[in-house]
């Protein structure tokens, strides 16, 4: 009679759970912006100290029309590769409050990163952000 009882209170508990998927977080939309679009490319160098670069780092962002993003980056501190470089990642972007925002692709998780964004002319994109005081500046070229 327990075994019984047992199964049936089982089956009663599952039966009345509900497996609750979130929604997609990030739909496939077009552009915000066209501009974006393309392939971009930035090389930033630091100072030379002994003959060499203090570092040297390398972004590649490849934007489709879509609120997709990929961006590869790679550092090299004297000559040496930093740990943790080169990566890859898929970010999502939108225009949000005259900013470019990107957080990681499909990761409801992730806080939105806002950019500073400016077009000096059709081939260059700068991107910048204040990051503990320190301003961060990418001057993309486009491929």
């Amino acid at each position: 009679m327990k075994r019984i009882f047992a199964i049936f209170f089982a089956c009663v508990v599952f039966a009345g759970c509900q497996v609750v998927e979130p929604p997609p977080v990030s739909i496939l939309s077009s552009s915000p912006d066209s501009r974006f679009a393309g392939s971009w490319e930035a090389k930033t160098y630091g100072d030379i100290v002994y003959d060499q670069y203090a570092f040297y780092e390398y972004s590649f962002l490849t934007i489709n029309d879509s609120n997709k993003l990929y961006e590869y980056r790679n550092r090299e501190e004297f000559g040496n590769q930093v740990q943790g470089y080169p990566y890859g990642i898929n970010l999502e972007w939108k225009i949000e409050n005259e900013k470019l925002v990107t957080r990681a692709w499909n990761n409801q998780y992730d806080n939105w990163i806002p950019w500073d964004f400016s077009f000096p002319d059709s081939a260059h994109l700068v991107l910048s952000r204040t990051v503990n005081s320190r301003t961060i500046i990418y001057s993309y070229v486009k491929q």
